[in-house]
C-alpha cells in the first residue's frame, strides 16, 4: 500500500499563545519554579493569561514533545480566538 498522507495540527487559544508565539527555550513548568527546567515553547513562568472560558488552557507552555515535533516541523500550528471554534 502506498503510504497516506497525515497532517497533524496543534491548535490553541489566542489568549495563551504558547506554540504560535513563544520561545522554545528552558523554563519551569510553573510559576513557584519548583518543577525542573524543561525544553518548551513558553510565553514565560511568570506569564499570568487573561481570563478565558476555558481555563485549563491557560498554560503558558507546551508539552515537550509536542515542542519538539513542532521545532522538527511535523506538526502545524494555529491560534484561535474561543468565539471562532
Amino acid at each position: 500500500k502506498a503510504p497516506k498522507d497525515v497532517r497533524f495540527l496543534a491548535t490553541e487559544a489566542t489568549a495563551c499563545p504558547s506554540i504560535t508565539k513563544g520561545a522554545y527555550i528552558y523554563d519551569h513548568g510553573d510559576t513557584a519554579r519548583i518543577t525542573p527546567l524543561v525544553k518548551m515553547h513558553t510565553l514565560g513562568h511568570e506569564f499570568i493569561p487573561p481570563p478565558i472560558h476555558a481555563g485549563g488552557l491557560r498554560y503558558h507552555g507546551i508539552a515537550p514533545t509536542l515542542s519538539i515535533l513542532n521545532k522538527e516541523k511535523k506538526v502545524e500550528t494555529r491560534a484561535y480566538n474561543q468565539v471562532e471554534v
